[in-house]
Protein backbone atom coordinates (compact mmCIF):
# COMPACT_ATOMS: atom_id res chain seq x y z
CA UNK A 1 0.00 0.00 0.00
CA UNK A 2 1.42 3.25 -1.06
CA UNK A 3 0.31 6.52 1.16
CA UNK A 4 0.31 10.11 -0.26
CA UNK A 5 -0.86 12.56 2.16
CA UNK A 6 -0.68 16.61 0.74
CA UNK A 7 -1.78 19.57 3.08
CA UNK A 8 -3.09 22.70 2.64
CA UNK A 9 -4.14 25.67 4.97
CA UNK A 10 -7.64 23.74 5.57
CA UNK A 11 -7.45 20.13 3.65
CA UNK A 12 -5.65 17.24 4.03
CA UNK A 13 -6.12 14.22 1.40
CA UNK A 14 -4.47 10.54 1.88
CA UNK A 15 -4.18 8.02 -1.22
CA UNK A 16 -4.34 4.86 -0.73
CA UNK A 17 -3.05 2.73 -3.43
CA UNK A 18 -5.44 -0.80 -3.65
CA UNK A 19 -4.55 -3.70 -6.25
CA UNK A 20 -7.43 -5.69 -7.29
CA UNK A 21 -7.12 -9.43 -7.03
CA UNK A 22 -8.41 -10.52 -10.54
CA UNK A 23 -4.94 -8.68 -11.96
CA UNK A 24 -2.43 -11.13 -11.53
CA UNK A 25 0.85 -10.42 -11.64
CA UNK A 26 3.61 -13.21 -10.52
CA UNK A 27 6.20 -15.80 -11.57
CA UNK A 28 4.36 -16.68 -14.78
CA UNK A 29 3.86 -13.06 -16.27
CA UNK A 30 6.34 -12.65 -18.90
CA UNK A 31 4.46 -8.76 -19.23
CA UNK A 32 1.58 -6.72 -17.54
CA UNK A 33 0.95 -3.05 -18.99
CA UNK A 34 -1.35 -1.48 -17.50
CA UNK A 35 -1.45 1.59 -19.77
CA UNK A 36 -2.43 3.90 -17.06
CA UNK A 37 0.55 6.61 -17.12
CA UNK A 38 -1.93 8.70 -19.20
CA UNK A 39 1.54 10.59 -20.17
CA UNK A 40 4.75 10.61 -21.22
CA UNK A 41 6.60 7.96 -23.98
CA UNK A 42 7.69 4.99 -21.70
CA UNK A 43 4.81 2.18 -21.64
CA UNK A 44 6.20 0.40 -18.35
CA UNK A 45 5.89 -2.94 -17.58
CA UNK A 46 4.35 -4.04 -14.06
CA UNK A 47 5.85 -7.25 -14.57
CA UNK A 48 9.42 -8.42 -13.07
CA UNK A 49 11.08 -8.42 -16.05
CA UNK A 50 10.55 -4.92 -16.92
CA UNK A 51 9.81 -5.51 -20.24
CA UNK A 52 9.15 -1.08 -20.94
CA UNK A 53 8.71 -0.25 -24.06
CA UNK A 54 9.08 3.06 -26.21
CA UNK A 55 5.83 4.82 -27.49
CA UNK A 56 5.81 6.10 -30.90
CA UNK A 57 2.91 8.62 -31.87
CA UNK A 58 0.40 6.81 -30.02
CA UNK A 59 -1.55 9.55 -27.48
CA UNK A 60 -2.96 9.19 -24.32
CA UNK A 61 -6.18 8.48 -23.99
CA UNK A 62 -9.58 7.96 -21.58
CA UNK A 63 -9.72 3.91 -21.75
CA UNK A 64 -12.11 1.68 -20.24
CA UNK A 65 -9.99 0.95 -17.21
CA UNK A 66 -8.52 4.39 -16.18
CA UNK A 67 -6.40 5.67 -19.15
CA UNK A 68 -5.18 4.04 -22.49
CA UNK A 69 -3.34 4.41 -25.77
CA UNK A 70 -4.91 5.80 -28.76
CA UNK A 71 -3.43 4.88 -32.16
CA UNK A 72 -4.77 6.20 -35.92
CA UNK A 73 -2.35 4.77 -38.40
CA UNK A 74 1.22 5.77 -37.69
CA UNK A 75 1.77 4.72 -34.19
CA UNK A 76 3.13 1.81 -32.21
CA UNK A 77 4.93 0.78 -29.08
CA UNK A 78 8.37 -0.88 -29.11
CA UNK A 79 9.85 -3.42 -27.25
CA UNK A 80 13.82 -4.22 -27.20
CA UNK A 81 14.92 -7.77 -26.64
CA UNK A 82 14.10 -9.82 -23.80
CA UNK A 83 14.92 -13.71 -22.92
CA UNK A 84 11.56 -13.33 -21.27
CA UNK A 85 9.71 -14.33 -24.70
CA UNK A 86 11.46 -17.28 -24.93
CA UNK A 87 8.60 -18.78 -22.32
CA UNK A 88 6.20 -18.23 -25.35
CA UNK A 89 7.46 -22.36 -26.63
CA UNK A 90 5.67 -23.69 -23.90
CA UNK A 91 2.52 -22.53 -23.59
CA UNK A 92 1.14 -18.93 -22.77
CA UNK A 93 -1.82 -16.38 -22.66
CA UNK A 94 -2.03 -13.40 -24.60
CA UNK A 95 -4.89 -10.85 -23.11
CA UNK A 96 -5.89 -7.59 -24.87
CA UNK A 97 -8.42 -4.78 -24.38
CA UNK A 98 -9.27 -3.08 -27.12
CA UNK A 99 -11.59 -0.83 -29.14
CA UNK A 100 -11.22 -0.58 -32.92
CA UNK A 101 -12.05 2.45 -34.61
CA UNK A 102 -11.10 1.00 -38.29
CA UNK A 103 -10.51 -2.25 -40.17
CA UNK A 104 -7.15 -0.95 -41.12
CA UNK A 105 -5.49 -0.63 -44.52
CA UNK A 106 -3.11 -2.90 -46.16
CA UNK A 107 -3.31 -6.73 -44.12
CA UNK A 108 -5.68 -5.04 -41.57
CA UNK A 109 -5.26 -3.81 -37.82
CA UNK A 110 -2.23 -5.83 -35.67
CA UNK A 111 -2.44 -6.24 -32.06
CA UNK A 112 0.44 -7.72 -30.97
CA UNK A 113 3.62 -9.10 -32.99
CA UNK A 114 6.44 -10.95 -32.19
CA UNK A 115 9.38 -11.37 -34.89
CA UNK A 116 12.59 -13.41 -35.51
CA UNK A 117 15.56 -12.15 -37.29
CA UNK A 118 14.31 -11.63 -40.89
CA UNK A 119 18.15 -11.25 -42.04
CA UNK A 120 18.79 -14.73 -40.88
CA UNK A 121 15.51 -16.72 -41.77
CA UNK A 122 13.82 -14.27 -44.66
CA UNK A 123 10.64 -16.13 -44.52
CA UNK A 124 10.05 -16.32 -40.75
CA UNK A 125 9.89 -12.58 -39.80
CA UNK A 126 6.44 -13.29 -38.59
CA UNK A 127 7.26 -15.33 -35.06
CA UNK A 128 3.69 -14.15 -34.12
CA UNK A 129 1.44 -11.79 -34.69
CA UNK A 130 -2.25 -11.09 -33.89
CA UNK A 131 -4.52 -9.04 -35.75
CA UNK A 132 -7.49 -7.80 -34.78
CA UNK A 133 -8.59 -7.58 -38.52
CA UNK A 134 -7.66 -9.06 -41.60
CA UNK A 135 -8.56 -7.46 -44.42
CA UNK A 136 -7.66 -10.43 -46.89
CA UNK A 137 -10.15 -12.68 -44.32
CA UNK A 138 -13.29 -10.04 -44.28
CA UNK A 139 -11.61 -8.16 -41.22
CA UNK A 140 -11.97 -11.32 -39.39
CA UNK A 141 -9.53 -12.12 -36.77
CA UNK A 142 -6.62 -14.18 -37.60
CA UNK A 143 -3.01 -15.01 -36.05
CA UNK A 144 0.19 -15.95 -37.97
CA UNK A 145 2.14 -18.26 -36.89
CA UNK A 146 5.56 -18.98 -38.24
CA UNK A 147 4.62 -17.37 -41.08
CA UNK A 148 1.14 -19.51 -41.61
CA UNK A 149 -1.99 -17.67 -41.10
CA UNK A 150 -5.05 -19.04 -39.74
CA UNK A 151 -8.43 -17.02 -39.64
CA UNK A 152 -10.46 -17.13 -37.02
CA UNK A 153 -14.45 -17.07 -37.02
CA UNK A 154 -14.65 -13.87 -35.72
CA UNK A 155 -15.13 -10.15 -36.97
CA UNK A 156 -15.13 -7.65 -34.57
CA UNK A 157 -17.02 -4.70 -34.24
CA UNK A 158 -16.11 -1.48 -34.43
CA UNK A 159 -16.18 1.14 -31.79
CA UNK A 160 -17.00 -1.68 -28.69
CA UNK A 161 -14.57 -2.92 -26.25
CA UNK A 162 -13.64 -6.04 -26.58
CA UNK A 163 -11.40 -8.56 -24.37
CA UNK A 164 -9.25 -10.65 -26.22
CA UNK A 165 -7.62 -14.35 -24.89
CA UNK A 166 -4.81 -16.18 -27.15
CA UNK A 167 -4.34 -19.10 -25.06
CA UNK A 168 -1.89 -21.78 -26.50
CA UNK A 169 -1.70 -25.38 -24.50
CA UNK A 170 0.76 -27.49 -25.20
CA UNK A 171 -0.46 -30.66 -26.59
CA UNK A 172 0.52 -34.64 -25.61
CA UNK A 173 2.33 -34.93 -28.67
CA UNK A 174 5.66 -33.18 -27.92
CA UNK A 175 6.15 -29.94 -30.39
CA UNK A 176 2.95 -28.96 -30.87
CA UNK A 177 0.26 -26.42 -29.23
CA UNK A 178 -3.72 -26.31 -29.27
CA UNK A 179 -4.69 -22.28 -29.51
CA UNK A 180 -7.85 -21.21 -28.47
CA UNK A 181 -8.90 -18.01 -29.69
CA UNK A 182 -11.78 -16.48 -26.54
CA UNK A 183 -13.76 -12.87 -26.75
CA UNK A 184 -15.23 -11.66 -24.07
CA UNK A 185 -14.96 -15.09 -22.09
CA UNK A 186 -16.26 -17.25 -24.63
CA UNK A 187 -14.56 -19.56 -27.03
CA UNK A 188 -14.27 -19.10 -30.06
CA UNK A 189 -12.06 -21.32 -32.03
CA UNK A 190 -9.34 -23.88 -31.30
CA UNK A 191 -6.77 -24.84 -33.64
CA UNK A 192 -4.09 -27.51 -33.52
CA UNK A 193 -0.90 -26.46 -34.52
CA UNK A 194 2.16 -29.24 -35.37
CA UNK A 195 5.10 -27.40 -34.63
CA UNK A 196 5.69 -25.00 -31.90
CA UNK A 197 7.77 -21.48 -32.22
CA UNK A 198 10.61 -21.80 -34.01
CA UNK A 199 12.97 -18.77 -32.68
CA UNK A 200 14.02 -19.45 -29.03
CA UNK A 201 15.01 -15.16 -29.50
CA UNK A 202 12.63 -13.03 -30.49
CA UNK A 203 14.41 -9.88 -32.61
CA UNK A 204 11.76 -7.63 -31.55
CA UNK A 205 8.40 -7.11 -30.24
CA UNK A 206 5.68 -4.52 -30.99
CA UNK A 207 2.65 -3.69 -29.89
CA UNK A 208 0.50 -1.76 -33.20
CA UNK A 209 1.96 -2.76 -36.07
CA UNK A 210 3.59 -5.76 -38.12
CA UNK A 211 7.17 -5.94 -39.30
CA UNK A 212 7.80 -6.97 -42.11
CA UNK A 213 10.67 -8.53 -44.61
CA UNK A 214 13.66 -6.18 -44.12
CA UNK A 215 11.86 -4.07 -41.03
CA UNK A 216 9.56 -2.25 -42.84
CA UNK A 217 6.62 -1.79 -40.80
CA UNK A 218 2.66 -2.19 -42.08
CA UNK A 219 -0.91 -3.30 -40.79
CA UNK A 220 -1.01 -0.26 -38.47
CA UNK A 221 -3.72 -0.47 -35.77
CA UNK A 222 -6.73 1.96 -35.50
CA UNK A 223 -8.14 2.74 -32.10
CA UNK A 224 -7.58 2.21 -28.50
CA UNK A 225 -5.58 -0.78 -26.21
CA UNK A 226 -5.65 -0.69 -23.11
CA UNK A 227 -5.01 -3.58 -20.56
CA UNK A 228 -2.56 -5.75 -22.27
CA UNK A 229 -0.60 -8.97 -20.43
CA UNK A 230 1.26 -12.22 -21.16
CA UNK A 231 1.27 -14.85 -19.21
CA UNK A 232 3.49 -18.33 -19.03
CA UNK A 233 0.58 -20.65 -18.51
CA UNK A 234 -1.86 -20.79 -19.89
CA UNK A 235 -5.80 -20.43 -18.54
CA UNK A 236 -8.75 -22.21 -18.90
CA UNK A 237 -12.14 -21.45 -19.68
CA UNK A 238 -13.63 -20.74 -16.45
CA UNK A 239 -10.27 -18.67 -15.19
CA UNK A 240 -11.05 -16.20 -18.73
CA UNK A 241 -14.86 -16.44 -17.99
CA UNK A 242 -14.21 -14.58 -14.25
CA UNK A 243 -11.53 -12.43 -15.53
CA UNK A 244 -14.34 -11.12 -18.28
CA UNK A 245 -16.56 -10.80 -15.87
CA UNK A 246 -14.52 -8.31 -13.67
CA UNK A 247 -13.63 -5.77 -16.87
CA UNK A 248 -17.01 -6.06 -18.18
CA UNK A 249 -18.52 -4.69 -14.41
CA UNK A 250 -15.85 -2.70 -13.80
CA UNK A 251 -17.64 0.52 -13.90
CA UNK A 252 -21.04 -0.38 -13.30
CA UNK A 253 -21.44 1.35 -10.12
CA UNK A 254 -21.08 4.45 -8.64
CA UNK A 255 -18.09 5.51 -6.38
CA UNK A 256 -18.80 4.47 -2.88
CA UNK A 257 -18.63 7.51 0.34
CA UNK A 258 -18.20 6.81 3.33
CA UNK A 259 -18.88 9.94 5.38
CA UNK A 260 -18.46 11.37 8.47
CA UNK A 261 -22.25 12.60 9.32
CA UNK A 262 -24.10 15.88 9.92
CA UNK A 263 -21.37 18.12 12.23
CA UNK A 264 -21.94 21.32 14.90
CA UNK A 265 -19.42 23.25 16.73
CA UNK A 266 -19.09 26.49 18.96
CA UNK A 267 -18.36 29.49 17.37
CA UNK A 268 -14.46 30.48 17.99
CA UNK A 269 -13.20 26.72 18.70
CA UNK A 270 -10.80 24.88 16.24
CA UNK A 271 -9.47 21.80 14.70
CA UNK A 272 -13.22 21.08 13.38
CA UNK A 273 -13.05 18.67 10.32
CA UNK A 274 -15.33 16.62 7.90
CA UNK A 275 -13.91 13.74 6.42
CA UNK A 276 -14.89 11.42 3.94
CA UNK A 277 -13.21 8.20 2.14
CA UNK A 278 -13.61 7.30 -1.54
CA UNK A 279 -13.75 3.97 -3.18
CA UNK A 280 -13.89 3.15 -6.60
CA UNK A 281 -11.50 0.44 -9.12
CA UNK A 282 -11.18 3.49 -11.46
CA UNK A 283 -11.48 6.61 -9.43
CA UNK A 284 -11.30 10.07 -12.02
CA UNK A 285 -11.51 13.26 -10.18
CA UNK A 286 -13.83 14.91 -7.07
CA UNK A 287 -15.22 18.32 -6.13
CA UNK A 288 -16.30 19.97 -3.21
CA UNK A 289 -19.19 22.21 -2.63
CA UNK A 290 -20.02 24.90 0.03
CA UNK A 291 -23.77 26.09 -0.08
CA UNK A 292 -23.55 25.08 -4.18
CA UNK A 293 -20.51 26.87 -5.09
CA UNK A 294 -17.44 25.11 -6.09
CA UNK A 295 -14.43 25.95 -3.62
CA UNK A 296 -11.93 22.64 -4.65
CA UNK A 297 -11.42 19.69 -7.21
CA UNK A 298 -8.54 17.45 -7.70
CA UNK A 299 -8.10 14.21 -8.71
CA UNK A 300 -8.25 10.69 -6.20
CA UNK A 301 -7.61 7.21 -5.97
CA UNK A 302 -8.95 4.09 -4.69
CA UNK A 303 -8.92 4.42 -0.96
CA UNK A 304 -8.45 8.23 -0.74
CA UNK A 305 -9.60 10.23 2.30
CA UNK A 306 -10.83 13.41 2.63
CA UNK A 307 -10.63 15.87 5.37
CA UNK A 308 -11.76 19.19 5.21
CA UNK A 309 -11.35 21.97 8.04
CA UNK A 310 -14.39 24.12 8.61
CA UNK A 311 -12.98 26.14 11.41
CA UNK A 312 -13.68 30.30 11.27
CA UNK A 313 -17.38 30.14 9.95
CA UNK A 314 -19.61 33.01 11.38
CA UNK A 315 -22.59 31.04 13.34
CA UNK A 316 -25.02 29.45 11.08
CA UNK A 317 -25.86 26.15 8.75
CA UNK A 318 -23.67 25.55 5.93
CA UNK A 319 -23.89 22.53 3.70
CA UNK A 320 -20.96 20.97 2.40
CA UNK A 321 -21.51 18.13 -0.45
CA UNK A 322 -18.57 16.26 -2.23
CA UNK A 323 -19.15 15.01 -5.70
CA UNK A 324 -17.11 11.97 -6.67
CA UNK A 325 -16.57 10.67 -10.59
CA UNK A 326 -14.97 7.61 -12.22
CA UNK A 327 -13.38 7.04 -15.32
CA UNK A 328 -16.47 6.01 -16.88
CA UNK A 329 -18.57 8.88 -15.42
CA UNK A 330 -20.64 6.92 -12.66
CA UNK A 331 -21.16 9.54 -10.46
CA UNK A 332 -21.97 9.73 -6.26
CA UNK A 333 -22.54 12.08 -3.80
CA UNK A 334 -22.94 13.15 -0.20
CA UNK A 335 -23.82 16.17 1.89
CA UNK A 336 -22.31 17.16 5.47
CA UNK A 337 -24.46 19.70 7.30
CA UNK A 338 -22.29 22.13 9.35
CA UNK A 339 -23.75 24.10 11.96
CA UNK A 340 -21.67 26.74 13.74
CA UNK A 341 -22.89 27.37 17.50
CA UNK A 342 -23.49 30.82 19.47
CA UNK A 343 -20.99 30.65 22.56
CA UNK A 344 -22.41 31.05 25.93
CA UNK A 345 -20.39 32.30 28.75
CA UNK A 346 -20.64 34.68 32.10
CA UNK A 347 -20.07 37.54 29.37
CA UNK A 348 -22.42 36.93 27.13
CA UNK A 349 -26.41 36.56 26.78
CA UNK A 350 -28.13 35.36 24.45
CA UNK A 351 -30.15 38.23 22.24
CA UNK A 352 -33.15 36.17 22.06
CA UNK A 353 -33.66 36.87 25.69
CA UNK A 354 -34.15 41.09 25.06
CA UNK A 355 -37.71 41.10 24.26
CA UNK A 356 -38.50 39.11 27.16
CA UNK A 357 -36.95 41.12 29.29
CA UNK A 358 -38.63 44.52 27.43
CA UNK A 359 -41.87 42.68 28.81
CA UNK A 360 -40.46 41.38 32.08
CA UNK A 361 -38.64 44.85 33.37
CA UNK A 362 -42.04 47.07 33.20
CA UNK A 363 -43.97 44.64 34.91
CA UNK A 364 -41.58 44.35 38.04
CA UNK A 365 -41.41 47.88 38.32
CA UNK A 366 -45.30 48.42 38.20
CA UNK A 367 -45.81 45.88 40.83
CA UNK A 368 -43.02 47.35 43.32
CA UNK A 369 -44.25 51.04 42.74
CA UNK A 370 -48.09 49.71 43.79
CA UNK A 371 -46.49 48.22 47.42
CA UNK A 372 -45.17 51.44 48.16
CA UNK A 373 -48.44 53.44 47.75
CA UNK A 374 -50.18 50.86 49.77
Amino acid sequence: MISITLNSSNFTETNFLIKSDIVIIDSNTIAYWNFNENHGSILYDSSEYGNNGTIVNAVWTEGWNKTALEFDGDDYIEFPYSTSFQSFQEGFTIEIFFKLTSYGFQGGCCLFMMSGDPYMVPTMEDNLVIYASSIPNDNKTHMVHNWVHYPFPYQPPLNEWILLDLVAEPRPIPGSLDYHLYINGTHIFEANLPDILNHDNPEKVYIGIDLDYNWVYSDYFYGIIDEFAIYHTYFDSITIQERYNYYANLDNYPPEIISSGDYSYSFGTSNNFINWTLYDENPKYYEIYKDNLLIFTNDWVNGTELKWNVDSLAVGVYNYTLLVSDFRDNIATDTIFVEVLHTINEFSISYSFLPLLSIILPVLLVKRKRKRNS
